[in-house]
Order: structure tokens, then sequence, then C-alpha cells
């Protein structure tokens, strides 16, 4: 099952009527010049996603995170599964994006095999620590299946004191770092993880 949207009245009348009753069978969604979301999901139904493999997000200016931010604050994230079946993030033209998951949902997304972030000026982490996340030197971030990572002007894949160990990597490009040292200390990037690395400028 797809969904599309393009329009913010589109998902809001879509919201109201349809979303409650179709969400589990829903395995990709596309979300296209929605440019008066700040957020796209709700813990809640965040974990009503359990057949999603696609998340496509384009061209939403005012988005900042992918899952709800209250009062300033980020959210707490209960320890539950969101998106076990996700395989592809791909976001591009969100100007405004700062992060795009707690790295608390990291666990719950052993299928994902690729992410593709391009053109989000104002990432600052892909995986942030919300209020609740337990922080650890030793702490890692574990996708055994991610073969492509497609970043753009993001000096940390997760949090600063987190590495990520991502043993299927095939596929590296990397847009617009200015702090490259950062993200491949957490990345424990070897040789051998990689066919190919891209460093487009």
């Amino acid at each position: 099952m797809l969904v599309c949207f393009t329009s913010y009245e589109q998902i809001s009348e879509h919201h109201r009527s349809e979303f409650p009753t179709s969400l589990q069978s829903l395995n990709r969604l596309n979300l296209e010049s929605l440019n008066k979301l700040t957020f796209i999901f709700t813990p809640s139904l965040a974990q009503s996603l359990p057949k999603l493999e696609k998340l496509k997000i384009s061209e939403c200016a005012e988005l900042q995170h992918i899952i709800r931010e209250e009062d300033g604050e980020r959210e707490i994230i209960p320890e539950s599964t969101y998106f076990p079946k996700l395989k592809t993030i791909s976001i591009s033209d969100c100007g405004k994006l700062e992060y795009v998951l707690p790295v608390s949902v990291s666990p719950s997304l052993p299928n994902l095999e690729h992410i593709w972030i391009l053109n989000a000026h104002n990432l600052k982490q892909i995986f942030y620590s919300g209020e609740g996340d337990a922080l650890t030197r030793d702490a890692i971030i574990k996708f055994p299946k991610l073969r492509t990572l497609t970043i753009s002007n993001c000096s940390f894949f997760g949090p600063k004191n987190f590495a990520a160990q991502l043993p299927s990597l095939q596929i590296l490009e990397i847009n617009g770092h200015k702090e490259l040292g950062n993200l491949f200390a957490q990345l424990q990037v070897r040789p051998l993880y990689f066919s190919n690395i891209f460093f487009p400028f």
C-alpha cells in the first residue's frame, strides 16, 4: 500500500479520516511539498506502521524533526518497536531539518538498507539523543543490513559518544561536510567495508 501526499491540506484530511484504519498495511509513504509540517509522526503514530518499508520526504520547507517535539524539548520515546520493516529512508530539500530519528529508535530498524539525505543544510545529527536515552562511552548504533549511506551537511551520525556499526555498508557518499574526522570516527570506517566512497564537491 502506497500513500502519497503533495499538499498540507491533503495530509490533514487523510489524517482525520483514513489514517487510523489504513496504517497497519502501509508499506510506502511519500511526502512532498508539505511546507507547513514541522514534524511527521507522533510516537504513537510511528508505532502504528509495522509494515512500512519506504519513507520518502522531499521539499518540506519547515520540517525540523521526523518525530514530534513538545515545548522545545524532545519528546520521550518509550522502549517499543518502531518501523521494524523499514528498508529505505530518503529525505531531500528539507532545509530546516535538524534531526532524523531518536537514537532509541535505532534498535527497531534491523532491516534498514538505504539512507539518503540530501540538501538538508541545517542537519545536526541523523540519530539524536532524546530525553531518557542512555548515553555511555561504549554506546553503539547497529545497522547490520545498511548498504548505502548518502548524507550532506552533517558532521555526526549519532550522539558524539556513540559509534555506528555498519558491517554491510557498500556505498558511502558524503556532501558538504566540514568535520569529516568526527563522522568517520563514528562510522568506524575500515577499507573493507566499502566498494565505493564518494566525496562530491
